[in-house]
């Protein structure tokens, strides 16, 4: 996964248990694990159904972050493997230990290696596609800086203290021009028709662009 190997000091901080790092993956990678609890996926022959409830998709995507994030599992991690592929690996196993825990049996359960993310919703997959590109619009009205802010600090998440020391600015300025990103961006959603409340908590990325 490229975010990770690119981050060679969340990496780091990660191994030692350190709380923002491990919230830094958990944001990056929660929208995967979710979805896949949602729409539920293949497994050989069979299928396994998606969970109805909010409640109980978070409940499960909680439990997978638990045991990535046990001191077992992170210690060794190097951020040269990719990452979503086996939190997905992980959120399968236990959905299927689910199943089996109460009495539902899943064919072909071993094949769990080389099962394909599940399928995308279409119509959240053309809403996404048009809030991105919405975003995108009102990125390209920006300044120079204010585009380089978005980048430090929602793409690469960079802390408000690291991205000021980036853009030689003060803290407080960092502040200030992000509250005005947000209230810019969500002015220009409202003009094109567009209502930033639509997106739940657990979709919003750390990226105001998906790309």
């Amino acid at each position: 996964m490229a975010w990770l190997r690119d981050q060679p000091l969340v990496v780091r901080a990660f191994r030692k248990g350190d709380r923002n790092a491990m919230g830094k993956i958990y944001r990056h990678y929660v929208d995967q694990v979710l979805r896949l609890f949602r729409l539920g996926f293949a497994t050989g022959t069979s299928r396994v159904p998606g969970l109805f409830e909010a409640g109980a998709q978070m409940d499960c995507a909680q439990e997978v972050f638990v045991r990535a994030f046990s001191e077992p599992a992170r210690t060794p991690y190097d951020g040269e493997r990719p990452c979503g592929p086996y939190l997905l690996r992980i959120a399968r196993n236990y959905r299927i230990d689910q199943l089996r825990r109460s009495g539902r049996e899943v064919s072909d359960a071993t094949s769990l290696e080389t099962v394909e993310a599940p399928a995308q919703d279409p119509v959240e997959d053309r809403h996404w596609a048009v809030l991105n590109a919405a975003a995108k619009e009102y990125l390209a009205t920006l300044d120079e800086t204010s585009r380089e802010f978005v980048r430090l600090r929602f793409d690469e998440e960079g802390s408000q203290i690291d991205v000021a020391k980036a853009l030689g600015v003060t803290r407080r300025r960092i502040r200030t021009l992000e509250a005005q990103v947000a209230k810019g961006l969500k002015q220009h959603l409202n003009r094109v028709g567009l209502s930033p409340s639509s997106e739940s908590p657990a979709q919003a990325g750390p990226s105001l662009v998906r790309t």
